[in-house]
């Protein structure tokens, strides 16, 4: 299970950039901002939120961010409230409901799921909800 803060709060990738402690941390500074030098949140290897059926990790890259009592779920743009109750599902404990191997051969067949690594590492773990 992923530790989280009391407050999960979705928000998309430019709303983060302009939030003070998100910069603070990320040691971005207005001037990084204005010359367009800021870092992105989705260059190595986000974790994929996946709600349809697909080939690839998933449909949604995100990250997680947790400052203080909030824990922020960055997204590239607004997601669907399908997408929400996934992330939900595996922030809450995210047991496999369907018998997958850690493996992509077997991530083909997950309808809904999250593909999280964490960023760290180079393996991700599977997490199906159907």
């Amino acid at each position: 299970m992923i530790k989280t803060a009391e407050k999960i709060e979705y928000i998309t990738e430019s709303d983060a950039l302009f939030m003070l402690e998100l910069k603070e941390r990320l040691d971005i500074t207005e001037e990084d901002i204005d010359k367009g030098e800021i870092q992105d949140f989705f260059c190595c290897d986000p974790d994929y939120i996946k709600f349809r059926k697909c080939d690839g990790r998933g449909q949604t890259p995100f990250v997680i961010v947790t400052e203080g009592k909030t824990t922020y779920i960055i997204t590239p743009y607004e997601i669907e409230p399908d997408e929400k109750e996934i992330v939900d599902w595996f922030l809450a404990g995210s047991e496999n409901e369907l018998d997958i191997e850690n493996t992509w051969q077997d991530w083909k067949n997950v309808n809904q799921g999250i593909a999280y690594r964490g960023g760290s590492g180079y393996c991700y773990g599977l997490y199906a909800k159907s």
